[in-house]
């Protein structure tokens, strides 16, 4: 690029010495024609130049942010010094200080800004979370208390199966077995009874059935349901079986 414009410098220098030997009006043309190639040769080289004031903005700011960094760092320094005093003993209203701004940093630094819980699922970290949503399932209860802002999660203990309570009964004739949901069932039959099981669509309970009699007893099912198969069960003298539903019928656990 340079040298193109030295090389058309020199020519339009050669044209100018040829005034000598014309008019003053041919002169006047060539020299009004030096000026104007002269002017387009100055213009084009400025459009070749890039602008430089975007990365003089940038390497200003950054050397701001370096001198910022810098003066924190000597303030630091210097609060050091201060807070060990001259005979040996330490300010602790200093260090106090130090100690809160580095809480108030370090709350900053969590989460973009924000505290967060770290979630773990099987061991495993999973990330944070700002938020987190308890959902009360099966024996457990969520209250809140909004003047103390205080959370209570209260979790019932669970009986044998899948219920919140317990219900113990002695036959004294044949008995069709409860279904109140979240109930377990004890029976103790006394006699010559049958014990006749309820539904086992939609039931999550556990019935516990003990022969306290000196021959057989029978379980019946209702609806065609069965027990590990069949219609119908006995059960030995001083025996007892566990009865759970997959909520079609019934089986022994």
């Amino acid at each position: 690029m340079w040298n193109s414009f030295t090389k058309n410098l020199k020519n339009l220098e050669d044209k100018l010495k040829e005034l000598n030997n014309k008019s003053e009006k041919e002169k006047v043309r060539l020299q009004t024609n030096f000026f104007e190639g002269l002017n387009k040769e100055i213009k084009a080289i400025e459009r070749k130049i890039p602008d430089l004031r975007p990365l003089q903005k940038e390497l200003e700011n950054k050397l701001q942010n370096e001198i910022k960094n810098l003066k924190g760092e000597i303030e630091g320094i210097d609060l050091i010094k201060e807070i060990n005093s001259s005979d040996g003993g330490i300010d602790k209203e200093k260090i106090k200080g130090l100690s809160d701004e580095l809480k108030r940093i370090e709350k900053k630094s969590v989460g973009g800004g924000t505290r967060g819980i770290q979630l773990y699922t099987g061991g495993e970290k999973r990330g944070m979370a700002q938020m987190m949503n308890l959902i009360a399932g099966t024996g457990v209860t969520l209250n809140h208390d909004y003047a103390s802002g205080r959370n209570d999660i209260t979790i019932n203990s669970l009986g044998g199966g899948g219920g919140m309570s317990r219900s113990i009964f002695t036959t004294s004739g044949n008995t069709t077995a409860g279904a109140v949901a979240l109930t377990d069932y004890v029976y103790f039959v006394a006699g010559n009874h049958t014990i006749t099981m309820p539904t086992a669509v939609g039931n999550t309970n556990r019935y516990t059935i003990k022969n306290n009699h000196t021959a057989n007893i029978i379980i019946n099912t209702t609806s065609s349901q069965t027990i590990d198969g069949t219609l119908s069960i006995e059960i030995a003298p001083w025996e007892s079986v566990d009865l759970v539903s997959n909520n079609s019928n019934w089986g022994v656990v």
